[in-house]
């Protein structure tokens, strides 16, 4: 009786969004056919390796497998996941997550834990293969499941990555060009960055503690983190655009920003390390800068749900601005972001025994201020455009496609007018693309003009300013009457 109460109280709590996933998934050809089509790839793979005559046949058919095996959760699963929820979230399907009254980061996480089912089926019917491994020798089996588990970790996150655009509001053709730039950003990844045997070679199995700890910081900065953040974000652009979306989102990646600094300061302060300060410095920087490019796409005006949720002292008030829904606060809220994240850098930098020396702390601040004073005006200018020109044209949705548009073409200028072409002769055109649409000049030159994106700036931001005070000055609670009519009325 014990064991039926409990299995009654688990399936009461099963998410309904995976249930109905994984329902379908089983009643049609694609699991099957996924599993079997596994089955014979790995099955040609170990008869390539075995048979090739190789002296140590167990480490590298561990490595075939290993990558392979990666490799393709990490792109099949993930674009899988994200066009099913596509097809569900579009106009023209008015699917589950229309008419469900359960909440978006249900539907999202409900989509997740059927992909991650989906992937742990795959991991299982390769784990005959990968242990068999073991058996030719060469191959430490724990250290073999610890790669594994991180594997199956970091498709989850590529899971969700998928989910993310999937749920992105704009259409097909652009989610798919998303989606082939990041089939593009992995593969070059993988073919520059040998990052799989390099995790083969550092298995967890081998460190020391200070070593675990190192890595436990990096798997949560690289895995966990983003993971969560994936999932929020997800959740907000499912969310209707009446709610009050960004505030989770942003009060969600501020606390991480604000915890991990004071974990890598003590951490610098205690043993002298100052890389994963950096860490610390380049993800923020990347968060933040994305921020600015999203929050651009945010409406100016918030309505009556927002406003009812809106403190009425004044000094919440300006706090809520920044974290509330709209697009002039999260604009500021992400300004003041990467301002503070550039002021915590430098501080930790005075404060550090260990650190980088000074040529190479004012190197770094110069390629990455001027990277970030190109994307901030970028995201003004893509304001502008969308607010002069285009307000009648063209969804304020679409202002992050501008900002990402201005920011690549300001970045080519500079390149060709502000920098030595001769510092462009050192690399191929693969990695000069992923140059110009990451860091632009600076990434290319010794000298960027930071000096010269810094006046720009600010003239850009003293033309922004009345955008932003009109946002601020609108930015009040909703009457007492409006709220309790709007209670009664719901009820």
């Amino acid at each position: 009786m014990r064991l039926n109460a409990l299995l009654r109280k688990f399936d009461s709590r099963m998410n309904p969004i995976a249930v109905k996933e994984l329902r379908q998934i089983s009643r049609g050809k694609f699991l099957p056919v996924i599993l079997i089509g596994f089955l014979f790839m790995q099955l040609l793979v170990t008869g390539a390796v075995t048979f090739s005559g190789s002296a140590a046949p167990g480490p590298e058919l561990y490595e075939a497998l290993f990558v392979w095996l990666t490799v393709i959760c990490i792109l099949l699963i993930p674009a899988y996941a994200g066009f099913r929820l596509a097809q569900e979230h579009s106009d023209m399907n008015k699917d589950l997550l229309f008419i469900s009254t359960l909440k978006p980061v249900s539907i999202v996480w409900g989509k997740t834990l059927s992909a991650a089912v989906l992937v742990a089926l795959i991991y299982s019917v390769c784990m005959p293969f990968i242990a068999m491994t073991y058996i030719l020798r060469g191959v430490d089996l724990l250290s073999a499941f610890l790669n594994i588990v991180l594997s199956y970790l970091f498709t989850l996150t590529a899971i969700l990555v998928g989910i993310l655009i999937g749920c992105m509001p704009a259409n097909r053709f652009i989610k798919g060009i998303i989606g082939l730039l990041g089939l593009f950003l992995s593969f070059f990844i993988l073919m520059r960055e040998p990052i799989l045997p390099r995790l083969i070679a550092e298995s967890p199995a081998n460190m020391s503690f200070q070593e675990a700890l190192e890595a436990g910081f990096r798997l949560l900065w690289i895995w966990a983190f983003p993971s969560i953040g994936f999932l929020l974000l997800s959740a907000a652009f499912v969310s209707p655009p009446s709610a009050n979306r960004a505030f989770v989102p942003r009060v969600y990646l501020t606390a991480v920003w604000a915890a991990s600094y004071i974990a890598v300061f003590v951490w610098d302060q205690i043993n002298g390390d100052f890389d994963l300060i950096m860490w610390w410095f380049v993800l923020s920087f990347a968060g933040f800068g994305w921020a600015l490019t999203v929050s651009v796409s945010e409406r100016d005006e918030i309505g009556l749900r927002v406003r009812q949720k809106i403190p009425r002292l004044r000094f919440q008030r300006a706090f809520a601005f920044l974290f509330y829904s709209g697009s002039g606060g999260g604009f500021l809220w992400a300004s003041v972001g990467l301002v503070m994240t550039y002021l915590f850098w430098s501080c930790a930098f005075a404060a550090s025994s260990g650190g980088i020396s000074s040529e190479d702390f004012l190197d770094y601040l110069n390629r990455f201020g001027f990277a970030s004073l190109n994307a901030w005006n970028a995201a003004v200018c893509a304001v502008f455009i969308h607010r002069k020109f285009l307000r009648n044209r063209v969804s304020g949705a679409y202002t992050w496609l501008i900002a990402i548009g201005v920011y690549i073409i300001s970045n080519l200028l500079w390149g060709i007018f502000a920098v030595d072409s001769e510092a462009y002769r050192y690399f191929d055109l693969i990695e000069l693309l992923p140059g110009i649409m990451a860091i632009g000049a600076a990434w290319a030159s010794e000298n960027p003009p930071t000096a010269a994106a810094g006046v720009i700036a600010l003239i850009l931001g003293c033309a922004c300013i009345p955008w932003i005070a009109r946002q601020a000055a609108a930015f009040k609670p909703a009457p007492l009457e409006t709220r309790g009519t709007q209670k009664i009325g719901s009820a």
